[in-house]
């Protein structure tokens, strides 16, 4: 990684314990009660810091467990503590749940994992019989990693702007700064629209494009996105049934003048994790970049695009608050800009939480150099190894093939992808419809046809926690065995 600027190591020093950060991307002092100010949560200066070697460990523990659950021998939490594996958390919750669930806040009980059961967690369900969901991308995957770093936490005080708002001038400095440190994008003379999640963002942008681009009473200005596709695109092109823009599906349109296409790029791509380009000439680009951080792909140069072209980021896939409802765009075109703010406004206006929650976390994130990042990476290369070995031998199943290992300027080495799916492909005839095959096995993904491809397809997630990933693996080996 590139040495941090002396701004970035200013905020760096600034979000040391007890310290504020710089006026420059300072949140209020009335809205935010810092660690330094809440000595009642935070009882110790001392940051207890989760090694990425053990989470990986509680991995193998989780399927230990499990299979000594199988076998008849009662796994409990005072069991496994005895192994000398637990990290130690200041949220110990995990622990009560034997690391197979976790306490809710506002519960009294705890709520398993996939394959798990029990009081605690501690009971294993039959690997053959217990289901795994994989069929969203809620990123679970970054749970014990907040749950080691309580110093993140951010209250709000009720008082905290009742009346309306815009967007936050002390998040979009958080992005900016961000995307310098990480390298992949650049922010420099371009605006920056705040959204309520990319998805609105991505809303906003054929909103904005097709209202600069087609001629009042004309044609709908089409939209289209190469197969496969994310099935959240043609959503909104259809669900809105505007005089504005409308879905394309099949081969991809030709823009003209007359006719104007906008084009959706997601790189890199869900389902399959490629690389993506804009390929039709003249159309409006809307490259999706949820993904294009370090965990789940190279980052070889930051993206930098022109006038007809945005770039979509959101918090979700960085930190795993998708809740949180966090997106924005790097827009070229001030005009383009305009329209898409106009559009979040009319369309929700900007919620102050949520973006006060968003610019503590990237604050904290620029602070502590991105080590969530590779927490998530570490986490995510063991995933696709593991797949790569069950892969190995199958003739059931196939993975999509990804692109060779490249620079990553954000490790400086050589660094191949780690997508947040896995794009199978059922190879035998009797498993023609590959969602439904896989399903009566007990793992639920995401069938083909959703992102415009054919049955023989099915996407699994690979965003979980640990413990269900393991036992997701456990039944790919016995689905590619059959």
């Amino acid at each position: 990684m590139s040495k941090p600027s002396s701004q970035l190591q200013s905020i760096e020093q600034a979000l040391e314990i007890g310290q504020a950060p710089p006026r420059e991307l300072e949140t209020d002092s009335l809205l935010l009660n810092k660690p330094a100010q809440q000595a009642h949560w935070q009882p110790t200066k001392v940051v207890l810091l989760l090694s990425i070697a053990t989470i990986l460990s509680l991995a193998v523990l989780a399927v230990t467990l499990h299979f000594l659950s199988l076998h008849g021998e009662a796994v409990t939490s005072s069991t496994a503590q005895q192994m000398g594996v637990f990290p130690l958390l200041t949220d110990d919750s995990r622990i009560l749940c034997s690391m197979n669930g976790i306490i809710a806040e506002g519960e009294k009980s705890c709520s398993c994992y996939d394959c798990w059961q029990g009081k605690d967690c501690s009971v294993g369900t039959d690997i053959h019989q217990c289901n795994i969901t994989a069929d969203s991308g809620t990123p679970l995957l970054f749970e014990d990693y907040w749950l080691a770093h309580p110093e993140a936490e951010v209250r709000v005080r009720a008082s905290f702007h009742q009346g309306y708002g815009g967007p936050l001038p002390q998040l979009e400095a958080a992005i900016r700064a961000l995307h310098a440190q990480v390298g992949n994008a650049v922010t420099d003379g371009r605006q920056i629209v705040i959204g309520m999640g990319s998805s609105m963002l991505i809303t906003a942008a054929m909103y904005a494009f097709s209202n600069v681009s087609r001629t009042p009473g004309v044609q709908a200005t089409q939209v289209y996105s190469a197969i496969p596709y994310y099935n959240g695109y043609a959503w909104p092109a259809a669900y809105y049934d505007t005089r504005l823009f409308e879905w394309t599906a099949g081969a991809a349109p030709v823009a003209t003048a007359e006719d104007p296409v906008i084009e959706i790029i997601t790189a890199p791509n869900n389902p399959d994790g490629a690389m993506r380009n804009k390929t039709i000439e003249g159309s409006f680009g809307v490259h999706d970049h949820a993904y294009y951080w370090p965990q789940f792909a190279p980052i070889p140069a930051p993206v930098a695009y022109g006038p007809s072209d945005v770039a979509i980021f959101t918090l979700s896939k960085l930190t795993g608050h998708a809740g949180s409802r966090i997106g924005w765009a790097i827009v070229g075109d001030e005009s383009i800009a305009a329209l898409m703010s106009d559009h979040v406004a009319r369309a929700s206006g900007y919620v102050q939480e949520n973006q006060l929650r968003a610019t503590h976390l990237l604050q904290y994130v620029l602070g502590d150099y991105g080590s969530v990042i590779d927490y998530a990476r570490e986490h995510m290369q063991h995933r696709w190894e593991r797949l790569r070995t069950i892969m190995a031998t199958s003739m059931r199943l196939q993975m999509q093939i990804l692109e060779a290992a490249q620079y990553d300027s954000w490790t400086q080495t050589m660094s191949s992808p780690a997508p947040a799916y896995v794009w199978l492909q059922c190879t035998e005839p009797r498993d023609q419809d590959c969602y439904q095959a896989m399903l009566n096995e007990g793992i639920k993904g995401r069938p083909g046809p959703a992102f415009g491809a054919g049955a023989e397809y099915n996407r699994l997630e690979l965003l979980m926690q640990p413990a269900v990933f393991e036992s997701m693996a456990a039944k790919l080996e016995l689905f590619v065995a059959n």
